[in-house]
């Protein structure tokens, strides 16, 4: 590998780094339509009679377009929800079925009350307000009276943040005279003001997480309530101390854990930049110890001469560092022409156009000529056969002619072969060691260590914390790098080297003041293993151009050239057909294959709860 080579992949290096950077800071909620609950005030307040006034209001973020929110409220047991009613901002919503803005309805079901409401929003922020009694939201008894509250029930599928709630008694109390505790996450709190008003906060519900009250207050508080016989105070007390213990061991807990994280993390630091400079040291001396280039004597950088009739798929594997692409298929095919085994010929099929009338556009066949390959079946490698075989005994079904665009509809049965058939290639390709076998077993341990290396930021992650990234980004780093440890041998060197400086010289045009007869003498070679060599449609064409008139059948007799309905031969219209011809295939086999190529603890009573939604 040259050495300008070097910074191309170190800048891959340093992109992949960034890219999983930013892959993995990329914020969930860009997608085409999400909204947020970005503040939720609930405000509840007991009447004399036990039951509730409440208004709840959510401010939703709208990322995309959305026509409605619903509100479901259970029913259980005694409750009931009357006076249901939506507004925004202080305008009422009217009860209406016609589903336009500013419209709300109410819908019963066995145990549920759906209440819809409609609006139109988009990429925007909207407040709405939903209020609402509960009937029979408190029980009183001889000692107490009980409010048992869900203020948010876990059916809600979207997290909530900033959540205030505000639960006033029917008639101001003193705090004393109250008991109170909260269910739900362990951060939720709660506070008693002076008047007996409780107030509770929670700065993030996520999702299916309820949060819910239960409070005891004097029962002459409420005269309009039917007394229930018996006390409840001292179980109520004693199962709430029960859950206030298991939520304090909870949090204690949390608490460890935290503490514990901060340690691993503070510690994990210096753990994480251990393994990343032991991991680049290792790649380093894999590097240094197997990474040895090469000694060849100065060769000329630019010639016309085919160095030697390669296979096109092995010379794929040469120039490519071991890998074989789409590129190596076509050559193959257009070498298998060339030694007379097919032929590939051009037709002019009449379509129709879009807005009438008919068009003349090109289809290409390839031609199996069987008794030519019975005689010299002897002549093909493994891989040569098995791709005429797939060709014309499976995809064409045993016909001797199968077109392009036909091969491009089987792209399942390429995705299979193709697999296996660049396997064949390398270890064939192997063959010849035109690549060290010791640097490619560096090159294997610096994978190993680079895989390693992010394998390990897994647990780091959980266990460390956020410097894990930076091992991730270090094991890519050598992931990417390893590329740089393979080297060819001094012959794999001499004729890569050689073919580069071909490929130089058709890429450089520099076949335009070159001799005639020369140039003619390899036409057909540049033609094969331009493909493998990456020459682009304009060098095909002009080196077609030198083609003589009616020498088409003696210098490329492989081409069967339909000519456009135009009459005789045409140097630079054939040309522009070969072009074609390859860039139909490249996409053909590219597509098939896949191959790429070219260019508190407890609670969860008590009435309210539910959940919503908005789309």
């Amino acid at each position: 590998m040259k050495k300008r080579e070097v910074p191309k992949i170190v800048s891959a290096a340093v992109f992949f780094g960034a890219a999983l950077i930013v892959l993995g800071s990329w914020p969930h909620e860009a997608q085409a339509k999400s909204y947020s609950i970005n503040e939720v005030e609930i405000s509840a307040r007991l009447r004399e009679d036990g039951g509730l006034e409440v208004s709840e209001s959510r401010t939703y973020v709208f990322r995309g377009s959305f026509t409605f929110a619903y509100r479901d409220l259970p029913v259980e047991g005694p409750v009931a929800y009357t006076d249901i009613r939506v507004s925004e901002s202080g305008r009422p919503y009217r009860m209406d079925t016609s589903g336009g803005p500013g419209t709300y309805t109410i819908e019963e079901s066995s145990g549920n009350v759906r209440v819809t409401w409609h609006y139109i929003a988009r990429d925007e922020a909207r407040a709405f307000d939903l209020h609402y009694r509960i009937e029979g939201a408190l029980q009183r008894y001889e000692d107490a009276a009980v409010l048992y509250y869900t203020l948010i029930g876990d059916d809600w599928t979207m997290p909530q943040d900033n959540i205030t709630a505000t639960v006033f008694p029917p008639s101001p109390v003193p705090r004393e005279d109250i008991n109170e505790w909260i269910h739900g996450p362990l951060w939720a709190e709660s506070r008693i003001r002076n008047n007996g008003t409780i107030v509770i906060s929670c700065r993030r519900l996520p999702p299916e997480t309820f949060l819910d009250i239960r409070a005891l207050y004097p029962p002459d508080l409420f005269p309009g309530v039917e007394p229930r016989m018996g006390t409840v105070r001292p179980g109520i007390m004693a199962e709430e101390a029960g859950w206030a213990e298991e939520a304090n061991r909870q949090r204690d807990e949390a608490a460890r854990r935290l503490a514990a994280r901060a340690r691993r993390a503070d510690s994990g630091r210096w753990i994480v930049l251990a393994i990343c400079a032991a991991g680049l040291g290792i790649y380093l001396w894999l590097l240094g110890t197997y990474r040895r280039k090469p000694r060849i004597g100065r060769m000329p950088e630019i010639t016309s001469e085919i160095p030697e009739q390669t296979p096109p798929a092995f010379l794929d594997y040469l120039l490519n560092d071991r890998r074989v692409s789409a590129g190596a298929l076509i050559g193959t095919m257009l070498d298998l022409a060339r030694r007379g085994f097919v032929n590939l010929r051009e037709e002019q099929i009449e379509k129709k156009k879009l807005f009438g009338g008919t068009k003349l556009e090109p289809e290409y066949h390839w031609i199996l000529d069987r008794a030519y390959l019975n005689q010299h079946r002897g002549e093909l490698s493994t891989h040569e056969a098995d791709i005429l075989a797939f060709i014309f005994d499976e995809l064409a079904e045993g016909r001797d002619s199968i077109s392009l665009d036909a091969m491009k509809k089987k792209r399942s049965e390429f995705v299979k072969f193709f697999r296996d058939w660049s396997k064949q290639v390398k270890a064939q390709a192997e063959k010849s060691e035109w690549f060290d076998r010791r640097s490619i077993r560096g090159f294997y341990y610096s994978l190993a260590t680079g895989i390693g290396m992010m394998l390990i930021a897994i647990p780091a992650a959980i266990y460390l914390g956020t410097w894990a990234v930076a091992l991730l980004i270090a094991g890519g780093a050598v992931l990417v790098l390893s590329f740089l440890i393979p080297q060819r041998t001094v012959e794999g060197e001499t004729r890569a080297r050689r073919w580069r400086a071909v490929r130089k010289y058709l890429k450089k045009y520099e076949f335009r003041s070159a001799d005639r007869s020369d140039l003619m003498a390899q036409i057909s070679d540049y033609l094969v293993y331009g493909v493998v060599l990456g020459l682009s449609t304009k060098v095909y064409e002009e080196l077609a151009a030198f083609i003589p008139e009616g020498g088409q059948s003696v210098y490329v007799p492989w081409y069967i050239y339909a000519g456009g309905g135009r009459g005789g031969f045409s140097p630079a219209a054939f040309g522009q057909a070969f072009s074609s011809m390859v860039a139909t295939a490249t996409s053909s086999m590219s597509t098939a294959s896949g191959a790429g190529g070219g260019a508190s603890a407890g609670g969860g009573g008590g009435a309210g709860g539910g959940g919503g939604g908005a789309g």
